[in-house]
């Protein structure tokens, strides 16, 4: 038996061979992304949606707001970021969220 590559470019992927050539595109562009940078800034725009949307969707709401928590604290994780900018950064995203939820009842005080 010989070893498969770790470079899905040169092996191709268990995935591709069920996808459309767009999606095959996508897939390996999606493989060079480093970090989770650009999830969570969709994340926040999904959130950004809802808020502006119907308030009977406060269960996407929530689930959105849990994962925007998740991938940041998995973004440190997988960083050699202190914990202080991580607290920073944490505190930032809950006070952007409140001030969304409750617009002038989050003052600039800590949270």
């Amino acid at each position: 038996m010989t070893a498969a590559s770790n470079d899905p470019a040169k092996r191709g992927s268990f995935y591709t061979a069920s996808m459309s050539e767009d999606d095959q595109a996508r897939f390996m562009r999606a493989l060079a992304v480093e970090g989770i940078d650009e999830e969570v800034a969709m994340l926040r725009v999904t959130l950004q949606r809802l808020f502006e949307g119907e308030t009977e969707q406060y269960d996407k709401l929530l689930r959105n707001a849990d994962l925007l928590v998740r991938a940041v604290a998995a973004q440190y994780r997988m960083s050699p970021k202190s914990a202080r900018d991580f607290a920073e950064r944490l505190t930032a995203t809950l006070r952007d969220l409140g001030e969304q939820i409750a617009p002038g009842l989050i003052g600039g005080g800590d949270v």
